[in-house]
């Protein structure tokens, strides 16, 4: 056996082609780079096996594919199969919560109360398939306008996250302008599968009943009550509403907008929403408090719109 680069009694010494094995050029290397060792020269042909466990370049999984997970969730060997399904209530997938399309199916997209249990609308026409598509809310326009038109970032993602054309949750948006003596200066409400509009019982810390809710969790139907009257009586020459108590001065307009912007989160807090749910149906629970994740995003608003003015 010899090594390249040796020079060897009675070979041809006149060639410089690094490839002729009777060259004193000759390298083996530069030939055979794939080569898993390159100290000998003594082999007639050179093979290089890329699933050779002794080539540098070796693929346990490519040379063995039925070893291996292919990591393709299409592909029943592997452990990711099936593939993660995410349920946007189509009701017309076998797959979905809201499967089959039938209006009286409280997970479909196309749910009637009113239409499957009449007397729970009390008194209400049932919503035919023929009637004509409902009239914009002139309340939740007006609402919506005024957050538009003030300088709150949060107050404006808040209505954005709560009106997405994507989100199924509906909001009926309701402005009393007399003054109701409940002490409340807005009011958050979910409806249950039979059409209930159910109100909150701080004894229990839950709804009196069970809401209705869509595939992702959230509330299928909510109602949002804001006593504009009951806020214009809060307003001192510190302010308008609660923010005055924290020494921020807001006027009628912007405490509207923020009591609004309150209880549009209250709609879209899902993190409190399936805890609470959780909790009520014997479940893992954090108990998190209604407010928990409400309070901090309201004195951001808050923040926000003293610094405007």
């Amino acid at each position: 056996m010899g090594y390249a680069g040796d020079v060897y009694e009675g070979e041809k010494q006149d060639s410089n082609d690094v490839c002729d094995k009777n060259s004193a050029a000759y390298d083996f290397c530069k030939c055979y780079p794939d080569a898993v060792t390159c100290n000998t020269i003594d082999l007639p042909e050179i093979v290089i096996d890329k699933c050779d466990p002794e080539n540098v370049n070796y693929d346990f999984c490519k040379c063995n594919p039925g070893w291996c997970d292919s990591g393709d969730c299409n592909d029943p060997f592997s452990y990711t199969y099936p593939c993660p399904y995410d349920d946007i209530g189509d009701c017309t997938d076998p797959r979905s919560y809201a499967y089959p399309c039938d209006p009286c199916n409280s997970g479909s997209i196309d749910y009637d109360a009113c239409l499957c249990d009449p007397a729970s609308c009390d008194g209400e026409t049932p919503t035919d398939s023929q009637d004509p598509p409902a009239e914009p809310d002139p309340e939740k326009i007006l609402l919506v306008e005024l957050i538009n038109k003030l300088c709150s970032g949060t107050m404006k993602a808040q209505v954005a996250k709560a009106f997405d054309n994507n989100r199924l949750s509906k909001i009926e948006v309701r402005i009393v302008d007399e003054f109701i003596d409940n002490g409340l200066l807005g009011l958050h409400q979910v409806y249950d599968n039979n059409g209930k509009l159910l109100e909150w019982d701080n004894t229990k810390n839950d709804f009196n009943g069970t809401p209705s809710y869509l595939p992702d969790g959230s509330y299928s139907n909510a109602v949002i009550t804001i006593y504009r009257e009951n806020i214009r009586q809060t307003c001192t020459s510190d302010g308008c509403g609660n923010a005055q108590y924290y020494g921020i001065n807001m006027t009628l307009e912007e405490s509207v907008a923020s009591t609004f912007s309150h209880e549009l989160n209250h709609n879209t807090d899902l993190e409190f929403i399936i805890d609470l749910r959780n909790r009520r149906e014997g479940k893992s629970s954090q108990n998190i408090d209604p407010h928990q994740n409400i309070t901090p995003q309201e004195e951001q608003v808050w923040n926000e719109l003293n610094n405007c003015n």
